[in-house]
């Protein structure tokens, strides 16, 4: 068991590690997790790697195939000619937009894989000003993350096949495996690609802001009391505070440009997969209020299991949604710090300094888009807006 819950966790590289294993089984991945010395080295990982994910792909295809043949063989549910035109566009739609999710993702290797050295980078800078992470906990709940998100596909997945069952829609073993491999466990590692780099981003924006308002606040109210060793031990005089300045000025910097570099190699799949989920959501429910509300005996529970995928996939993209808002707050965060701690500074230079980050703060914050529109609160308000001006 301290093999697993307890083993020496040295950096980010071993944090996601555990992460790094799924998504090279699933082929979301065909470069080593650390940057290799030599162009042999690389070869050497990458080559092996490029076979797997050709084959990988060549087994989905012919699964997928199997499934949409089983699917309409196989199907018998009362329809409506609207629900089945609906039907007939919503399947090909989401075939295709996995595959363009992973065509652009292993399109994207190698910006993608410039991510890890960028955050084991600026946590060194965030070290040697005694922001230190929890490298430990980190692990923890990446593996128990994983975990859940096998044994949360499996269960759906499972779950689903019973109630068709059930309903006396078969399928064979290999509808089975295509539909728990591409709908769930597939479709939901990469979602998390993006959702755990915005998990990371604002622990470190978070870390960020807590040791400016303990630094630059804090320290100034109680400037002379002999408890404050924390503010004594890192300020030691004007210029080492404009170094300091300087130093939270770079680390911020640099986890805007991670965000950026995010958006760059993960926002066009994510905007893919909310649409497709957003026209699957309208498809699923208007199929859950036919199944119910106008009573067709013995089909309620596909109903359910409709408004089960449709929940399914919702957290995931929900929880990338809500992470991306914080650490557009935690921008917005650090710049109010910064001008009570403008306010309360009397010395003219290191002033000067702060404003200089002010200006820094003012051209570039951290904001998770797709081009289109932000992954922010705003996009839950206008997604239920149109929801209900179509319902009407």
């Amino acid at each position: 068991m301290n093999f697993y819950f307890e083993p020496r966790i040295r950096d980010i590289y071993d944090v996601i590690y555990p992460f790094y294993i799924l998504s090279k089984i699933l082929g979301f991945t065909t470069r080593p997790l650390r940057p290799q010395k030599n162009q042999r080295e690389f070869l050497k990982h990458f080559i092996p790697n490029l076979f797997y994910y050709f084959l990988l792909i060549s087994i989905e295809s012919y699964l997928i195939s199997k499934f949409i043949i089983a699917y309409n063989v196989h199907t018998n549910v009362p329809d409506t000619p609207i629900g089945s035109f609906s039907n007939r566009i919503i399947m090909p739609m989401s075939i295709i937009s996995y595959f363009v999710m992973q065509g652009v993702t292993f399109c994207l290797q190698k910006h993608i894989q410039k991510f890890v050295p960028k955050i084991a980078k600026t946590d060194e800078l965030m070290e040697a000003i005694n922001i230190h992470q929890n490298y430990q906990f980190h692990f923890k709940f990446i593996f128990f993350y994983v975990i859940a998100i096998i044994l949360q596909a499996l269960a759906v997945s499972m779950a689903s096949f019973l109630l068709q069952n059930y309903h006396g829609i078969y399928f064979n073993i290999e509808t089975i495996i295509c539909s728990t491999l591409v709908a769930s466990i597939s479709n939901t590692t990469f979602v998390s690609h993006m959702l755990l780099t915005t998990i990371a981003i604002y622990i470190r924006f978070k870390a960020l802001n807590r040791f400016v308002k303990h630094t630059f606040i804090s320290h100034v109210k109680i400037r002379g009391e002999i408890g404050n060793d924390f503010a004594s031990n890192i300020i030691n005089g004007v210029h080492e505070e404009i170094r300091l300045i300087r130093k939270v000025s770079t680390i911020y910097d640099r986890l805007s440009g991670i965000t950026s570099h995010m958006n760059v190699c993960f926002s066009f799949q994510i905007m893919m997969n909310m649409i497709s989920w957003f026209i699957y959501t309208i498809y699923g429910t208007f199929n859950f209020y036919r199944l119910i509300l106008i009573n067709f005996k013995g089909y309620e529970l596909l109903g359910y299991a409709n408004m089960m995928w449709i929940v399914y996939h919702a957290m995931y993209l929900s929880a990338v949604v809500i992470f991306s808002s914080l650490i557009k707050a935690e921008g917005k965060k650090t710049s109010i710090l910064l001008h009570q701690a403008i306010n309360l500074e009397w010395n003219s230079k290191i002033v000067r300094e702060m404003r200089i980050f002010s200006q820094q703060l003012g051209h570039r914050q951290p904001i998770v888009t797709c081009g289109l529109f932000p992954f922010d609160w705003s996009l839950f308000y206008s997604v239920s807006q149109f929801s209900g001006r179509e319902s009407n």
